[in-house]
């Protein structure tokens, strides 16, 4: 089963779909196919081909649909358009099991496996490619107050069940194991497991072209990261 990943590069334009749609949504990666078309009279083929790759993340992936959920809920907080914005994350929570504070900062590349039970806080900040699986949460102490949510990197991996709390930072391209506490900083490419959690190793740089490795690198794309 593909895992529908939170990106989705605009390699396509189409009288079928609208462009400002991707300007909402940088959720999914598609490979333009050799040959495709861009414009004039291909629309209806372009429209086959994103169908075929994407239409499924639609229907049955909610952690893609959480996704897109928090994106509108974020964009009407960021206008000051706090209740909305609130019912919408609301309403979120409720249907897909997925609670992420309209105030969170979310990069593009997300992939929320599973997606159960995962909390995010509101001064949350989460880079691009970041894979985070089920009951997850990134919260606070409750020690203290303002900026007081994890900041994540980029190309993150956080096991099932852990939880980040405070204003830590993980670093790029590290691990947190599953059912991890993490109470403080985890470096760049580091792996932490445990409660609380400890570095138990740093992973050396790929030698490997990003899609030939998706498990160190995290760049996952639907040709290559199944579950």
């Amino acid at each position: 089963m593909a895992a529908c990943v939170d990106k989705w590069n605009p390699a396509y334009s189409c009288h079928r779909i609208s462009r400002s749609i991707y300007r909402f949504m940088p959720d999914c990666t598609v490979t333009a196919p050799a040959g495709a078309p861009v414009n004039g009279n291909g629309g209806d083929e372009v429209w086959e081909e994103l169908y075929g790759e994407m239409v499924h993340c639609f229907l049955y992936y909610k952690g893609f649909l959480a996704l897109q959920a928090h994106r509108a809920a974020h964009a009407l907080w960021s206008e000051g358009r706090r209740p909305p914005a609130l019912l919408l994350q609301s309403r979120a929570s409720e249907v897909f099991g997925v609670d992420i504070h309209p105030g969170a900062r979310i990069g593009g590349g997300i992939l929320l496996d599973h997606a159960t039970g995962v909390v995010i806080g509101e001064t949350a900040v989460i880079g691009d490619d970041v894979s985070i699986l089920h009951g997850v949460t990134l919260g606070g102490t409750g020690k203290a107050c303002g900026d007081r949510h994890p900041k994540v990197g980029d190309g993150v991996l956080i096991g099932a069940g852990a939880s980040v709390l405070g204003n830590v930072r993980i670093g790029d391209g590290a691990k947190i194991g599953a059912g991890a506490v993490v109470l403080r900083d985890v470096a760049c490419g580091t792996t932490a497991v445990g409660n609380p959690a400890k570095p138990i190793g740093k992973k050396a740089a790929p030698s490997l072209r990003p899609e030939e490795q998706p498990g160190v690198t995290m760049e996952q794309r639907w040709s290559d990261y199944v579950i």
